[in-house]
């Protein structure tokens, strides 16, 4: 997941340094008409986890994020077998899909069915060309923006291990507010520590 959010913002950030205005990263906007997802298998972006009775928490992380996977899942997508499928919650709210597959069968069936579902999405691939990048050929990797949703879809070469993350920009756009905030308080407290020791 952290790589995929690296690579997503890397690429959103370098179109705005390259054109100097927000042209590219509008036409990021790459979903075809009227796929844009709001959520994944039923389950919209922000809804709270105690809502969802077929969920189960498998671990939680750093920053309020808990993981789970879904009781009868069904671990297919078009003709491709998955390995598993996580579902991300922050403060309890639904923000994240996280697949993974392995296999370069499965890898095939499940670029094909994703393409059929949102379009082709925007290869990284041609955009290092266009940039003059360097080229990753073990990689393979493709990106997706729309006014609720991204997406990254990865595939490595070398292990045969794909992955997809879908996330909500809403509440990623809350996330970032919230450690922000959270940066100024811890902030504030030290410095406020540091005076009292100082005796003021």
């Amino acid at each position: 997941m952290k790589n995929a959010k690296i690579m997503t913002a890397v690429l959103v950030l370098l179109g705005i340094y390259l054109t100097g205005s927000l042209t590219f990263s509008q036409s990021l906007s790459s979903f075809k008409p009227l796929s844009e997802p709001d959520g994944f298998r039923g389950i919209k972006w922000g809804t709270d986890l105690s809502n969802l009775s077929d969920m189960v928490q498998v671990r939680t992380e750093a920053n309020n994020i808990k993981v789970c996977t879904r009781k009868g899942d069904e671990l297919r997508i078009g003709k491709a077998k998955l390995e598993r499928i996580e579902y991300i919650f922050w403060m309890n709210k639904f923000c994240e899909v996280y697949i993974i597959l392995r296999s370069a069968e499965n890898w095939k069936h499940f670029k094909e069915a994703i393409f059929e579902t949102f379009g082709k999405g925007i290869s990284l691939a041609e955009i290092g060309k266009i940039i003059g990048g360097e080229e990753h050929k073990e990689i393979e990797s493709y990106y997706w923006s729309g006014r609720k949703t991204s997406m990254m879809l990865n595939y490595g070469r070398d292990n045969q291990l794909g992955d997809l993350l879908m996330e909500s920009l809403f509440i990623e756009e809350q996330k970032k507010v919230y450690e922000q905030q959270k940066r100024i308080e811890q902030e504030k407290k030290a410095t406020e520590r540091k005076a009292r020791e100082r005796g003021f």
